[in-house]
């Protein structure tokens, strides 16, 4: 095949192999992951939350209290008071608070997937950009060459006096135009490796792929969005707060009952002693008081939010899926027209022999380029779409 249509046929996404495709990126991806310094921030922050969590303890620090008391007159002598105690609410509190904890760990486990994903889209969104500007290189610098092709016959022509200076200026000036494109498009690639260093820590990456990973839309958006949203790690993060919610609750509606505690006293006076066990009881009237009612509030609320959150994401997903299926047919019909009708070749060799005129070749070679260039839009356009739709399915 013919290298330029060679060049056109990577711009095309065909419809092959499933949207989340994990091999997608996945070389550069494995490198942001061990050389970020945002991966390492987020991982450092996830265990620290975890080891928060576990180190939390639900009984109270025990009391000692000791009291040494002299005599006034001072014949009845001294006396002093010694006592150890130790708070504890009921059983079904810890139950609730150990399950608080664990789901609070799972939490953090899921916020830090929620941010891990934030991250990896960038990531590959910038992956899908360096694909376009090195796709545009790779276009750009075929069209130099066949530009400079025409500009040396022209020059050839002038010194043997079979053109004129306003033909040969014509593409000598076509030539500086589309090169200033391929500098311009090498310019936006360097600025995209940049990016690309930085998020991976400093170090360089040398990306030189120039076509796009083949994706196959489902085809049944509502099963594909009942699936990915059960894996969602926004979705996940509000049920498990409606479900922390729901612990709360229940914890509140247990610290109700009395809190108690019992420990060891001791009182010493001149010539008789006195222990025992001591036994204490905290009513909670008042400081519990709308404690259920809140709990029983933000347990409506996070339900209400998963259920508000769960039908925007689905429209806006649905939105997306149909883009990218109109993105997906347009591309390919493109492409096909595309490689039926190109001709460009046959169109250089025709104006080499001199059977067509500069002006008319300059006209059909933008007329192709053109069209290179929307396909290459629409195949950018497509490969962000779906990197929106696999970020919901992560």
């Amino acid at each position: 095949m013919k290298l330029y249509k060679t060049i056109i046929l990577l711009f095309l996404v065909c419809l092959s192999v499933e949207i989340c495709a994990q091999g997608r990126y996945g070389w550069v991806i494995d490198s942001l992951e061990k050389n970020s310094p945002g991966f390492k921030a987020l991982k450092a922050r996830n265990d620290a939350e975890k080891a928060e969590a576990r180190a939390t303890t639900f009984l109270d620090n025990p009391e000692v209290a000791f009291g040494y008391y002299w005599g006034s007159p001072s014949d009845i002598g001294k006396r002093w008071d010694l006592s150890v105690t130790q708070s504890f609410e009921m059983p079904s509190v810890y139950v609730h608070k150990n399950r608080i904890r664990k789901l609070t760990t799972e939490y953090s486990d899921n916020d830090y997937a929620r941010q891990r994903i934030e991250l990896l889209t960038e990531a590959m969104e910038a992956c899908a950009d360096m694909v376009y500007y090195n796709a545009y290189v790779t276009l750009y610098a075929h069209c130099v060459k066949n530009a400079r092709r025409v500009a040396e016959l022209y020059e050839r022509k002038m010194e043997a006096g079979e053109c004129g200076i306003l033909e040969y200026n014509r593409v000598a000036m076509d030539l500086a135009s589309i090169e200033n494109k391929l500098h311009s498009a090498e310019a936006e690639r360097d600025m995209m490796l940049d990016n690309l260093k930085m998020l991976n820590g400093g170090k360089q990456l040398a990306f030189a792929q120039d076509k796009y990973e083949r994706v196959n839309l489902p085809s049944d958006f509502d099963q594909w969005f009942e699936k990915a949203s059960s894996k969602n790690p926004e979705l996940k993060l509000l049920k498990q707060q409606q479900t922390i919610s729901e612990e709360q609750a229940k914890l509140a509606k247990s610290e109700w009952l009395p809190k108690m505690a019992v420990g060891y006293a001791s009182e010493n006076v001149v010539g008789e002693t006195f222990r025992g066990v001591t036994v204490q009881a905290t009513l909670p009237l008042w400081h519990q008081k709308g404690t259920i009612k809140k709990a029983q509030a933000q347990e409506r609320y996070a339900q209400a939010e998963y259920e508000n959150i769960y039908a925007r994401q689905y429209n806006h997903l649905k939105g997306l899926y149909r883009k990218a299926q109109t993105l997906s047919h347009n591309l390919q019909n493109l492409q096909e027209t595309f490689t039926r009708f190109n001709s460009e070749e046959l169109l250089l060799k025709a104006f080499e022999a001199g059977e067509i005129t500069l002006e008319n070749y300059l006209q059909q070679v933008e007329f192709y380029h053109d069209s290179e260039i929307e396909i290459l839009e629409i195949a950018h356009e497509l490969e962000h779409t779906v990197l929106a739709l696999e970020k919901f399915e992560n």
